[in-house]
Order: C-alpha cells, then sequence, then structure tokens
C-alpha cells in the first residue's frame, strides 16, 4: 500500500443491506474500486489503470441492473429517484472516464473520490432503504 492507502475502502458488515446477492455485488464494487486505488496509489499508468476502471464501470451496470430489478420486485416506491441517481453516477463517471483515456487534465484521483464518495454514501444512504422492504420479503 501507498502512502495514499486512506484512498481505499474496507467493507464492512455496515454496508450491507440484507440480501446476499446485492450484498456481494456491493463487496465486488468495493473489490474494483480499491483495485484501481492500488494502481493510483502504485503509480501505475493508463495501461493497467483503464483495464480497471473498464471493468468497474461494466460491473457497476450489471449492478444497478439487478439492484432495480430487485427493487421493483419490492415495490420500493422510490426507484424512479433510485434509478435517476443510478444514471448519473454513470454519465458522471464515464464522462470522467472518457476525459482520463483523451489525455485531458482530469486527475485520476478526482475519478476514485466520485466512485469512493458514491460507494459510501449511496449504500449507507439510499440503498439501506431497502432493509425494511427486505426483512418483511
Amino acid at each position: 500500500m501507498g502512502a495514499d492507502a486512506d484512498i481505499e475502502l474496507q467493507w464492512s458488515q455496515r454496508y450491507e443491506v440484507g440480501h446476499s446477492r446485492i450484498d456481494q455485488q456491493h463487496a465486488k464494487l468495493f473489490e474494483l474500486y480499491n483495485l484501481i486505488a492500488e494502481g493510483f496509489n502504485c503509480g501505475l499508468g493508463h495501461r493497467v489503470v483503464e483495464p480497471a476502471l473498464e471493468e468497474l464501470i461494466a460491473y457497476t451496470r450489471f449492478h444497478f441492473s439487478e439492484e432495480e430489478a430487485l427493487m421493483e420486485r419490492l415495490g420500493y416506491t422510490g426507484l424512479a429517484a433510485h434509478r435517476q441517481g443510478h444514471q448519473q453516477l454513470l454519465a458522471d463517471v464515464s464522462q470522467l472516464m472518457a476525459e482520463f483515456l483523451d489525455g485531458q487534465p482530469v486527475l485520476l484521483y478526482e475519478l476514485l473520490a466520485l466512485v469512493r464518495h458514491w460507494l459510501q454514501n449511496h449504500i449507507l444512504r439510499e440503498d439501506m432503504k431497502l432493509q425494511p422492504l427486505l426483512a418483511e420479503w
């Protein structure tokens, strides 16, 4: 681990929403994020970081699809707003990724900060709203 190890995220039970498949997917998102953070800490170049970023984006799309389908099955009334939040994150990350790949002066750290903030706050604030519905399911 590099000097900036504090940008890495530690998966813990506090992020569990109570659905094993969704929790496993969230843990996988943390793992993918940490691979990129480790690459950043070690100063690895585009050749290493780019595939990891692409995998993170692809897996995020898959996860959002799965999570939204679960919300629909549960009759979650906040689905439309939740879906909009997912779409906004993907748009923001895709924009930063495009700038990064185009050699524009976007910092990888900026991209990591966006994803890190999203993982921590979205799961703890938005995804946790599923817990009562999952408990009744």
